[in-house]
């Protein structure tokens, strides 16, 4: 199941790329960085015992895409 989701979202990024959405990037890469922080909420707080860093797994994964697509830059 994991190998699928992170098959379909490289696809994903591939297309948006090749469609001018997103910039030229290694769709590999791209995957990586978005995944790799919930997969570390997920031991951090599963296995590791921490504190969550939001009791809401919907709103973890909203704050972490608009973090990766729109940076921590302020915008004018």
């Amino acid at each position: 199941m994991v190998e699928t989701a992170r098959a379909a979202l490289e696809a994903l990024v591939r297309a948006g790329v090749e469609q001018g959405v997103f910039r030229d990037v290694d769709p590999r890469a791209a995957t990586r960085a978005m995944i790799g922080p919930l997969f570390f909420e997920a031991l951090w707080t599963h296995v590791l015992r921490g504190e969550s860093a939001l009791n809401e797994p919907q709103a973890l994964v909203n704050h972490q895409f608009d973090i990766l697509l729109n940076g921590l830059e302020q915008r004018a």
